[in-house]
């Protein structure tokens, strides 16, 4: 093993592994994943990783030119004395370390007569504009807010048919567009048991578990108790700033660093005892919304408890081709079961005529009066009755008068969902990669069980 035995480094399981699934050729020689990206926390060793590979391409596979760039140069520049300091240690041939302002270049004398060099450049659109690369590094691609940097860097190995691309980060949030995206291609490749062109790996605690979870600690952290202690994450789970301890230390996405809602208001109304009582029956509301773009579909679903407060809780998201469809079944078999009081969709919503249709079909409920109608289920939500929803659910978090089951997928869209322009308060989105309409569902059906009338109660029915 090139780390051991040339380098004299011991890695840990999980850099051993990274390395050896990423560094696989296929036919011809090609690399096997032309681009590889690693999430996992901070502090676990991820530099080691980088600079192992970067010698192993200048020296085992005589690639000539590595190049390194971070949205911080200093994160560069650490890593590239850190690949120096190996390189010296294991005694190659170092033909010379440049270090000018804004160049900073190592050259190895490769043992068939040719310099590898391994270049720090800035993490801008002409960063690496006029090289041409075997091996680009990116590191904490977290901070890369857009597509410039990042095609820049990769295109300087187009003509390199043995090329890599590596990007290595901690978790981001809604901002970090570029490891957003190549994370949903990873995973759904992961999901779907298919090899292509990305090698993606994660260490990310599951998102059910709590902060305070140990297990949760291990999963995202596969340094514990090697380079990293419990003692000190004890430590940081007691004095970090939630949304720290979850991106930096659990490696889960927060979506926004500031929610509209106030600082800790919506975890305090959690209560993971929280179920549907049999008496919900013919108080509850259901409401459904999707994007624009229909990526998804969310249900959610309210109702007024006995003790005064309104529940509230998300049931499920369909994603895909056929999201509307399964949404419209699910929504169809909710209506009948729970005999829903009411039925909320935003007006303008591409689901607002799903909606419609499922009020049209649902049946006359038991105990029902004779002037009822399945057009008195559908509750279409005005843009201004919006926007007076969206306070009132503010109000109803800060006074704590709702409450629901802890659920990461809604709180997530709560943060990643703002306020509207100066003088309203309707949902918008943060970032248009993202969708919060799981977020403006909730906000919908708690409002239409509170301000909607309740035009029927019925007995309870198989659930």
């Amino acid at each position: 093993m090139f780390a051991r035995d040339t380098l004299g480094v011991e890695l840990m399981p999980w850099q051993q592994f990274v390395l050896d699934r990423a560094c696989r050729t296929g036919p011809g020689g090609r690399w096997a994943s032309r681009t590889v990206l690693t999430v996992v926390a901070r502090q676990n060793g991820k530099s080691l990783v980088t600079a192992v590979r970067i010698l192993a391409g200048m020296w085992l596979w005589g690639e000539r030119l590595a190049i390194a760039a971070a949205q911080s140069r200093d994160v560069s520049i650490e890593s590239w004395k850190l690949t120096i300091d190996l390189a010296e240690d294991a005694g190659l041939p170092i033909a010379a370390v440049l270090r000018t302002t804004g160049r900073e270049e190592l050259q190895l004398e490769h043992p068939d007569g040719h310099l590898a060099r391994y270049k720090v450049v800035s993490s801008t659109p002409g960063g690496g504009r006029g090289l041409s690369a075997d091996l680009v590094v990116m590191d904490e691609l977290r901070e890369a807010k857009d597509w410039a940097s990042y095609a820049a860097l990769d295109k300087t190995r187009r003509a390199r048919v043995l090329s890599q691309l590596w990007a290595i980060s901690t978790e981001g949030d809604h901002t970090s567009v570029v490891l957003e995206n190549l994370q949903a291609t990873g995973r759904a490749a992961a999901a779907a048991r298919t090899a292509g062109p990305l090698a993606y790996f994660e260490w990310s605690t599951s998102p059910d578990r709590a902060r305070s979870d140990r297990r949760g600690w291990a999963e995202s952290n596969p340094a514990l108790g090697h380079t990293l202690d419990v003692a000190t994450l004890e430590a940081e789970l007691a004095t970090d700033p939630a949304e720290v301890f979850e991106t930096e230390v659990l490696c889960r996405r927060v979506l926004s660093m500031v929610s509209w809602l106030p600082a800790g208001g919506w975890d305090a109304c959690a209560d993971a005892t929280a179920t549907v009582p049999d008496s919900a029956v013919g108080t509850v509301c259901f409401a459904v919304d999707a994007g624009p773009e229909l990526r998804q579909v969310s249900l959610t679903a309210s109702w007024p408890r006995p003790d005064g407060r309104l529940q509230v809780e998300a049931i499920e998201t369909f994603t895909g081709p056929a999201s509307t469809t399964a949404a419209e079944s699910r929504l169809d078999e909710l209506v009948a079961r729970w005999q829903a009081a009411r039925l909320a969709v935003p007006r303008g919503s591409p689901v607002e005529a799903l909606a419609a249709r499922v009020a049209a079909r649902a049946s006359r409920p038991a105990g029902a009066d004779l002037s009822w109608s399945s057009a008195d289920l559908l509750d279409v939500v005005s843009r201004p009755d919006l926007e007076r929803a969206t306070r009132s659910f503010y109000e109803g978090v800060v006074a704590r008068r709702i409450i629901h089951p802890p659920d990461p997928r809604l709180a997530d869209q709560l943060a990643q969902a703002r306020p509207g322009e100066p003088g309203t308060m309707a949902l918008r989105r943060r970032n248009p990669s993202v969708d919060i309409e799981a977020a403006v569902a909730a906000v919908a059906a708690v409002w239409t069980a509170d301000h909607a009338p309740v035009r029927r109660r019925a007995s309870w029915v198989a659930y």
